[in-house]
């Protein structure tokens, strides 16, 4: 049995309808997204890795395709992003998501206001006794690095990084 559940409709920036749709069926719920974002986990996603800049600007990126910067709290969806990046994109690209301490620094939040949790498993525990975030005040923004297995990491908000963007509409 298949069941479509439109969350939300709108029109996007491309002049593509752009929405969250759940399709259910024998195996569970999957979120039915439109171009540009695919369905990754229950989310509608946009991994982008040809284009690059800083987390400033791939925010203003996302906020183009009526997206935002990704907001990565499940680890479930972790797994899920790294294996569409291995599988399916198949390039070796560092990641820039929603999450920076850029006003207070070590309270780290995602860009809707709501508290980014640090530590395991998202964040990358470093082989010393460091634990990520360990940038201090100098690095302020969440990026998923690709030579930490795609775990967050804290690092300077101007480095130039590719970018996941999430669908605004649920």
């Amino acid at each position: 049995m298949r069941l479509i559940l439109p969350v939300l409709l709108s029109l996007g920036v491309f002049g593509t309808a752009i929405a969250t749709v759940f399709e259910k069926n024998d195996n569970g719920t999957k979120a039915v997204c439109y171009n540009p974002f695919v369905s990754i986990g229950d989310r509608c996603l946009f991994i982008e890795p040809q284009t690059e800049g800083s987390w400033y600007q791939m925010l203003e990126f996302c906020n183009l395709v009526n997206g935002d910067l990704l907001k990565l709290d499940d680890a479930n969806l972790l797994t899920d992003i790294v294996e569409y990046i291995t599988y399916q994109i198949g390039v070796s690209r560092d990641y820039w998501i929603g999450g920076s301490d850029q006003n207070h620094e070590g309270l780290w939040l995602w860009t809707d206001g709501t508290i980014m949790r640090t530590g395991v498993p998202l964040w990358y525990h470093c082989s010393s006794i460091s634990q990520q975030p360990d940038g201090g005040s100098s690095e302020n923004c969440a990026v998923l690095r690709w030579d930490s297995y795609y775990h967050v990491n804290d690092e300077s908000c101007y480095s130039t990084r590719s970018v996941i963007c999430e669908s605004r509409v649920h």
